[in-house]
C-alpha cells in the first residue's frame, strides 16, 4: 500500500521447464497472475507501469544469473479517477534462485505514475483533415 494507490497481486503463478533427466531449470520461470490498483488519493493517477523486485528473507534482492531472461516490468498506461480501479495482468520473470532455492520471501512492487490534478477536456476538430 503506497500513499496514493494500494496495489494488490492475486493468483500468483509460477511455471517452469524442467529437465526430466538432471531435474535441472531449463528456461526463465515466468510468474504470472492478476494485479488490482486503486486509486485512494483524490487526484487522477496515471499509471505506467510497475516493477517486480524479489526478495529474500534477509530483504536483498535475488539476482537473475547470466543468461535468463528479465522481464519484471509491466506496462500499463492507465488512467484511473480517484477511488478508481484498475485490474489487469502481470507476465513477468523470475530468477531461477528464487524457485530453485526457495529464497524468495517477498515481492517488492515499485508503481510509476503521474499524480494530474490538472482538468482533463476532449475537443472535436471541426475541420475535415486529409
Amino acid at each position: 500500500m503506497g500513499q496514493s494507490f494500494s496495489v494488490e497481486l492475486t493468483g500468483l503463478k509460477v511455471t517452469m521447464t524442467v529437465d526430466t533427466t538432471s531435474k535441472e531449470i531449463v528456461e526463465t520461470p515466468k510468474l504470472s497472475g492478476s494485479i488490482k490498483i486503486t486509486n485512494k488519493s483524490d487526484n487522477i493517477l496515471d499509471i505506467q507501469g510497475v516493477t517486480l523486485e524479489y526478495l529474500d528473507n534477509a530483504g536483498k534482492p535475488i539476482p537473475f544469473s547470466s543468461g535468463e531472461k528479465i522481464s519484471k516490468v509491466s506496462s500499463f498506461w492507465q488512467t484511473i479517477k480517484p477511488g478508481g480501479v484498475f485490474d489487469g495482468s502481470i507476465d513477468a520473470t523470475i530468477p531461477r534462485a528464487a524457485v530453485k532455492e526457495k529464497a524468495l520471501e517477498k515481492i517488492e512492487i515499485s508503481a510509476v505514475y503521474v499524480p494530474s490534478p490538472l482538468k482533463r477536456e476532449t475537443f472535436t476538430i471541426p475541420e475535415k483533415i486529409e
